[in-house]
């Protein structure tokens, strides 16, 4: 196993952290996030495991034997097509003049991490006890690992068959013959002290692919990071575009298991809140493929990550140098294990997994830009006219894209002949880690574009996701950094800014809520909301009023909504009280769980919503609901047949009308506002159609314009349009369950045209209610086959009541009409 230690002497003297472990490279066990660690200075190597050193020692040994008594490639003989050339055991210097001849990389001198990287594999893999190689060289990569020194690496000379260039400087750098690069040292440390190789050394150093393998580990973390990010991203795209859960329902997955889809949906339901099983989306049947194929196409980037992390991981431990030296068998094997097919190909495939969720963001960028999608101005812009808002990042984003696909082209397609035929075939996996290291840049820069226009349509719409949430958490980040300027203006900043900070946004998936467990390998611990209007202020008419009925009269159902009433509730809190509502008598002997699954969201959820209520979990919530609301007695309810049962509760419905009615003010203001709308859209959908038409119908008698609206769909934008271009400043809804979804997006866009919507509905707690100013409820009786709305519809009438009040001239229309009427002879009586 790796092992960590601590070395608070030399952590003090280096500035670093020296409660950070140090990590022991063994020659068995560096991961990915070891190499990062070390090449970031994050943590710093120890002292090399005894036992692996013990290893390489007696490895360096044997090859020595060897190649003193036979024919080994690279030690007796010369190299590449020169494998046939003898080297005699007199040419001493055959090993340096092999480093010097190899130490010819050219291109931009390597950044430092990239470079500490390559000698933290290097280290490793000559402990893994093949590689025949003196132990003195271990020591002073490790040395100068600790130091934060590291020799001058130039960009080109590999082809995936070994990193020979690089590690021949590198050779030559140990030996004193080359460069280091003491910019990032820690003050006070210097290079390690030159070392003595030989003829046997020096092949032994090069037959490597550490500086390809060090690159890809520094590319996959940082990917990795973007690719966690980009869900973040996405999420808060598709709660400014009102978009559906149902893609990342657990069912539509566990039907097709491939494990990153699987993980890329659960981990949007964790950054949304979404349960398991989310109910049918209030929005449009299906969503573009930018969320709604989310998880197809970011789960093979995730299937793609994992498959990386296993070749580099043995490749970091493996002792794969050429010729294989084995001390058990006192050989030495000649073989290919340089050859980088592995990797090459695990690159490839990494990157263009990636591409396509790079190509998913721009999608989502463009249906940002959409007023389709978004009911904005296009391209998010101000209201200047012709604003054009983020117009520009669909340009930035798809020349960023298109960049990431050009090195995103697999290197492994590549060919080269080498060392006079002998070298018939290359990896080009060092081609492949460097295409992987831009495509990070690229990635970044169009995440970026998209980050900036999410935040951008949140502010506009007044939409704030669930702080709560790990979207909510993406948002208040983005929020503290990104400028909420809406007029045009360049966006260069912008986009950085929103560029830097997606490695903040990377995780938060993983959080785990109320105790539950870490998303990441599991989906429990899913939170509830979804996302709460800035500033919304739902005006709601209340029964805990003076006069109010509260002995055995009052309705199971009606005392539950006395109770929940006046809390400032989450939207799933509010569908949590409405379930509830709905369900009354069952209400008070229902366990958290099926209160979850029947609402339609997460247990923690329900926790937080009796928590809101002011009870310290819901066991004590319950057990109030028993107290407060018990079932009705058996005896009464056993007197009636299941009609009268059905006429008894909607009695009971009336009675908490009436309780609500003890305070008019809701009522005379609704009246008031709706006698003031000229003209005075009604609207009511499929089961609320009927009491939609009766106000109307009433209501037209009274008013000089009443508009029925009573179809859905852009007909109903169409006609809310019309009706505010005619001088419309309130809509009347009723509402009613099962609440349609054009009802509530309908609503949405009223209140966005400008219009007062006044919403009668069966409770405060309704989905229509967060898209109200003014809700009255009136509940609906559930006993029958199909609900039964006395109360709306008795509540209709009161509201017309008070519109008549508060119209001067209706006494005069009613009575214009009831003379043409007895004219005409329209009725019988």
């Amino acid at each position: 196993m790796l092992s960590h230690m601590l070395d608070a002497d030399h952590a003090a003297a280096d500035g670093t952290d020296g409660a950070d472990p140090r990590i022991t490279l063994d020659g068995r066990s560096l991961r990915v996030v070891d190499v990062v660690r070390l090449a970031d200075r994050l943590s710093r190597p120890a002292a090399p495991d005894p036992t692996a050193l013990a290893l390489a020692e007696r490895a360096w040994e044997t090859a020595d034997r060897l190649a003193a008594t036979g024919r080994v490639y690279g030690r007796s003989t010369g190299v590449g097509a020169n494998r046939t050339e003898d080297v005699g055991p007199a040419d001493s210097d055959h090993g340096l003049r092999l480093l010097r001849s190899h130490a010819g990389a050219i291109g931009a001198p390597l950044p430092g991490r990239e470079v500490r990287a390559m000698m933290a594999v290097r280290a490793n893999q000559l402990l893994a006890g093949g590689a025949g190689l003196r132990p003195a060289v271990v020591t002073a990569l490790v040395e100068g690992l600790d130091s934060g020194a590291h020799p001058v690496i130039n960009e080109y000379g590999a082809v995936g068959t070994g990193d020979l260039a690089a590690l021949a400087q590198t050779g030559l750098a140990l030996v004193g013959e080359h460069p280091w690069d003491l910019t990032e040292a820690a003050p006070g440390r210097r290079a390690p002290d030159p070392i003595t190789l030989d003829s046997n050394d020096a092949l032994a150093l090069i037959s490597s692919n550490a500086l390809t393998l060090g690159q890809s580990a520094l590319a996959l973390a940082e990917l990795r990071r973007l690719l966690s990010a980009s869900l973040a991203v996405a999420a808060l795209s598709l709660i400014a575009v009102g978009g559906s859960y149902e893609a990342y329902a657990e069912p539509v997955h566990a039907s097709r298991p491939h494990p990153g889809s699987v993980a890329a949906a659960a981990r949007m339901r964790a950054l949304l809140g979404a349960p398991p099983r989310p109910t049918p989306p209030l929005g449009r049947i299906q969503d573009p493929y930018g969320f709604r194929c989310l998880p197809q196409i970011h789960g093979p980037a995730l299937d793609a990550t994992d498959a990386l992390e296993r070749v580099l991981t043995v490749e970091f431990n493996a002792a794969a140098e050429n010729p294989l030296i084995s001390s058990t068998d006192e050989a030495a094997y000649h073989h290919g294990n340089f050859y980088a097919a592995h990797t090459a190909l695990a690159l490839d495939h990494f990157r263009l997994a990636v591409l396509q969720t790079a190509r998913l963001s721009t999608a989502r960028l463009a249906a940002l830009s959409e007023p389709d999608f978004t009911r904005l101005r296009p391209f998010l812009g101000d209201p200047a006219p012709a604003s054009s808002g983020v117009m520009i990042l669909e340009y930035a984003a798809g020349a960023a894209l298109g960049e990431m696909r050009a090195v995103s082209h697999p290197a492994s397609l590549g060919h080269a002949v080498l060392s006079r035929g002998v070298e018939e075939q290359a990896s080009f996996a060092s081609l492949g880690a460097r295409q992987t290291l831009r495509v990070a840049d690229h990635y970044r820069l169009v995440l970026g574009c998209e980050l900036v226009a999410a935040v951008r349509a949140l502010r506009q719409r007044g939409l704030e996701p669930d702080p709560e949430l790990p979207a909510g958490v993406a948002f208040a980040l983005a929020s503290e950094v990104l400028d909420p300027r809406m007029e045009d203006r360049p966006l260069t900043e912008d986009v950085a800014v929103a560029a830097r900070l997606l490695d903040r946004l990377a995780g938060l998936e993983g959080r785990g809520y109320e105790g539950q467990e870490d998303v990441m390998s599991t989906d429990h611990g899913l939170s509830g909301g979804q996302m709460t209007p800035v500033g919304e202020d739902v005006a709601v008419a209340s029964a805990g009023v003076a006069g109010a009925p509260t002995g055995s009269g009052v309705s199971t159902s009606a005392r539950l909504q006395a109770l929940f009433e006046g809390h400032r509730l989450t939207p799933t809190q509010r569908r949590i009280a409405h379930c509830m509502v709905r369900r009354a008598a069952d209400a008070p002997f229902l366990s958290s769980v099926e209160l979850a699954e029947l609402a339609g969201v997460s247990q923690p959820s329900v926790t937080r919503f009796a928590v809101a209520l002011g009870f310290d979990g819901y066991p004590a919530l319950r057990k109030h609901l028993r107290d407060v609301a018990p079932a009705e007695p058996e005896a009464d309810e056993g007197s009636y047949n299941e009609y009268q049962q059905a006429v008894q509760s909607e009695i009971d419905n009336l009675r908490h009308l009436a309780a609500l009615l003890a305070d008019p003010a809701p009522v005379v203001r609704a009246g008031r506002l709706l006698a003031a709308s000229r003209p005075l859209p009604v609207l009511g959908l499929r089961a609320a159609s009927a009491q939609a038409r009766g106000f109307s119908y009433f209501a037209s008698k009274v008013h000089p314009d009443v508009r029925l609206l009573d179809e859905g769909g852009t007909m109903l934008d169409d006609r809310v349009d019309a009706a505010k271009r005619a001088g419309a400043t309130a809509l009347l809804c009723f509402a009613l369950p099962r609440h349609p979804r054009e009802v509530v997006e309908g609503l949405e866009y009223a209140r966005e045209a400008g219009l007062t919507v006044v919403t009668v509905a069966d409770s405060a707690f309704a989905p229509v209610a967060r898209h109200s100013d003014l809700l009255l409820p009136a509940a609906v009786g559930t006993g029958l086959a199909f609900d039964t709305a006395c109360a709306p519809m008795l509540l209709g009438r009161v509201l017309l009541e008070a519109m008549c009040d508060a119209l001067p001239d209706a006494q005069a229309r009613l009575e214009e009409f009831d003379a043409k009427a007895a004219e005409r002879g329209l009725f019988v009586e």
